[in-house]
């Protein structure tokens, strides 16, 4: 198991909740409805609905709600960076303020 140290460097918590679950069961799945709702301020059921949305990724959900970016910039995102929250809405924030300009 990875020491809590770890899974803060690698961007997998936020705050004191555990972005990187996998939610196989009902009960994780409930956890992380309540994760995404604590983390964007959104109701539960919105929270619902972007977790849905995005098969159970948490961390797609959370920024989703947070950027406002669509699954597929955010996935990319996601991807360009490892996987880490902080550094992916860094990147998202950024391209959307990119597009705002060239607009």
């Amino acid at each position: 198991m990875m020491s809590t140290a770890v899974m803060i460097k690698l961007g997998r918590v936020k705050g004191n909740l555990m972005t990187n679950l996998l939610p196989i069961s009902t009960k994780l799945r409930e956890r992380a409805k309540r994760i995404v709702s604590m983390l964007t301020n959104v109701d539960y059921e919105t929270a619902t609905r972007y977790l849905e949305a995005t098969g159970y990724d948490v961390k797609a959900a959370v920024l989703m709600i947070d950027t406002k970016a669509s699954y597929e910039d955010v996935v990319r995102a996601l991807r360009e960076v490892g996987g880490d929250m902080s550094k992916a809405r860094e990147a998202l924030l950024k391209s959307m303020k990119n597009r705002v300009k060239s607009s």
